[in-house]
């Protein structure tokens, strides 16, 4: 039987390749295990794991542990969502959590990857890239509407592989979205509160900052695999419920790059009209710009622009 003795001595020493081979075994005493486990993420507090050697590859560990022992996904999942662990998961090992958590012989693998994106917020979204890889391995589609907290998890992934060595355009922004375990099932919530900022994070090309993404989203729509129609739409109400200029800049950005023509304005004629009333001045720009070629066209009226 292969005991806490033998794992813990694997997690002291950071080794987690031998601790992923502890916890495939079959005869892994997991109730034992569980226990001891939870004794001692309850015993350290934030200064025990800041003075701890190599505290990310223990916190690695633990949570290796805990996904290959734990009872139920419902304790999983809350476990795992402690800040004192969420604080050093940074490059986390989610490739071998899912293993370990496929090699079990439960009924709740799909349910584990759900719980685990139901408690993302847009504040702390570090664990997406767990949820996302489970539920793509088991083949279980995303629920709709998609929570705050699991777009904010996509966006940041994205983020993070356009980080890597090599260029970084609207190209590979769209091509870091696409990647994502999960493609583009988060992409129809970008339009909800608490998504702005990760919208509109920024990687550094040639020496600058720039909010990649609303490119990658609108390169994602001139490819025909994202529907053109819906994101223009979708930018203009988030517009209109208003917000700080740094909060709208990234649905802007969007709008200026699907570059939308007359005939898809048309629509939205109302919504311009509103717009003209908004806070934000960049806003008030764009619509009374659109609005103005709407009525050299003769698509909006006199009275209208007056």
């Amino acid at each position: 039987m292969t005991g806490w003795f033998t794992v813990h001595r694997a997690l002291q020493r950071g080794d987690l390749g031998a601790l992923e081979r502890l916890l495939l075994e079959p005869d892994l005493e997991r109730a034992d295990i569980a226990r001891e486990v939870d004794q001692l993420i309850s015993s350290r507090n934030r200064n025990d794991w800041i003075a701890m050697p190599n505290a990310h590859l223990q916190v690695h560990g633990v949570l290796l542990i805990t996904l290959a022992s734990y009872p139920t996904p419902a304790r999983i999942a809350v476990t795992m969502s402690r800040r004192l662990l969420l604080e050093r998961l940074w490059n986390a090992p989610v490739e071998a959590m899912v293993r370990v958590v496929l090699a079990r012989d439960v009924p709740w693998h799909a349910e584990l990857g759900r719980r685990v994106l139901e408690r993302l917020t847009p504040s702390s979204a570090d664990l997406y890239p767990f949820g996302a890889a489970l539920l793509a391995a088991t083949g279980t589609p995303l629920a709709q509407p998609v929570e705050p907290g699991t777009v904010v998890g996509w966006l940041q992934a994205a983020i993070a592989r356009l980080q890597r060595p090599g260029p970084r355009t609207d190209q590979t922004a769209a091509d870091a979205l696409l990647a994502d375990p999960l493609g583009l099932q988060p992409l129809p919530g970008i339009f909800a509160g608490g998504v702005e900022r990760a919208l509109g994070l920024q990687v550094q090309v040639d020496h600058r900052g720039t909010s990649l993404l609303p490119a990658g989203i609108a390169q994602l729509a001139a490819r025909g695999q994202a529907d053109r129609s819906a994101l223009l739409s979708g930018a203009i109400e988030r517009l209109l419920r208003g917000g700080s200029p740094a909060d709208l800049r990234p649905y802007l950005l969007l709008v200026d790059h699907l570059t939308p023509t007359l005939a898809e304005w048309e629509p939205h004629g109302s919504d311009l009209l509103a717009l003209t009333g908004s806070e934000v001045g960049a806003v008030v720009t764009e619509a009374q710009s659109v609005l103005h070629r709407l009525h050299g066209y003769g698509r909006v009226s006199d009275e209208a622009i007056l």
